[in-house]
């Protein structure tokens, strides 16, 4: 799997660069996690498809402990990831997502 930089959105891309097939492979608000990437190296593998794992979320992630440890702290945390997700990033990425396609 090899990981580029298209437009703003960092996307990790597996499978052959001849495939006449994509897929795009999109996650939850936890991120990709390794079994997220595995995955998409065995659909490229077992489909002969060209994979894109695109960085919705620039890195950042929602953590577990923010929805089963209800706290002020964590409900603050949470709000300010989807804030951010919402309000800068997302949009974002899935206009370059479409210039990537």
């Amino acid at each position: 799997m090899i990981n580029e930089q298209s437009t703003n959105l960092t996307t990790d891309v597996t499978g052959p660069e001849t495939a006449t097939k994509g897929i795009v492979d999109v996650y939850d608000v936890f991120g990709p996690a390794s079994q997220t990437l595995q995955g998409a190296d065995g659909l490229a593998s077992a489909l002969g498809a060209l994979v894109l794992v695109p960085d919705f979320f620039k890195g950042e992630k929602a953590l577990d402990e923010w929805f089963t440890n209800v706290t002020p702290e964590n409900d603050a945390l949470k709000n300010a990831f989807f804030g951010k997700v919402m309000g800068n990033g997302f949009g974002g990425s899935v206009q370059a997502l479409k210039d990537v396609a």
